[in-house]
């Protein structure tokens, strides 16, 4: 045989492994969920923390609903209704947002990242009279950036990880945190 033919013949099982091993490969992958025109709602509960810039941070609890709706497969609009508690410091925070988040969707693991804007109200709970400095309200504009790590156990309950930072303004504590577990239902 040719020196030509044998180079040929050996081009070709190149190729011909090459697109077998192509094949077994997207054959052997999981399927990924696409998020497009899907509802996500879901909720968590966790660490929260908020910083006040004249003093300690304040260290508690709390939890929140989250909805998601996918308006590509990359982008969706959120939703979020929080209540943080923090009980050595007799205050609790409820909280809402909206926002847009980006959606990395591998096979059946997800991670969002976004930004949200909204509204937190620190309530002090403590009796006026034992405590006056912390009764009242104190209602800040918030800006944060929501990131999730979930997986999909079937294509409809995802479960992760969330994580949350906040910059607050116009008083009282300037950021907040929140990590927690997370738990949805995707249809």
């Amino acid at each position: 045989m040719p020196a030509g033919n044998h180079r040929a013949a050996r081009v070709a099982l190149r190729i011909a492994i090459t697109s077998g091993l192509i094949v077994a490969a997207l054959s052997a992958s999981t399927p990924a969920f696409a998020t497009e025109h899907e509802w996500h709602t879901g909720g968590s509960f966790g660490y929260a923390m908020i910083d006040f810039p004249r003093g300690l941070a304040r260290n508690g609890f709390g939890g929140g609903f989250h909805a998601r709706y996918g308006l590509t497969d990359a982008i969706d609009v959120t939703m979020n209704a929080s209540l943080f508690g923090f009980p050595t410091d007799d205050r609790i925070a409820p909280q809402t947002t909206a926002g847009i988040s980006y959606v990395v969707d591998v096979s059946r693991w997800f991670a969002t990242v976004g930004v949200d804007a909204g509204v937190m109200d620190l309530i002090g709970v403590a009796s006026c009279d034992e405590l006056p400095s912390r009764c009242g309200h104190i209602v800040m504009p918030a800006v944060g950036v929501p990131v999730t790590l979930e997986f999909r156990v079937v294509p409809e309950v995802p479960i992760g990880v969330r994580f949350e930072y906040q910059l607050l303004f116009l008083g009282g504590p300037s950021q907040a945190m929140f990590v927690g577990a997370y738990a949805a239902f995707a249809k």
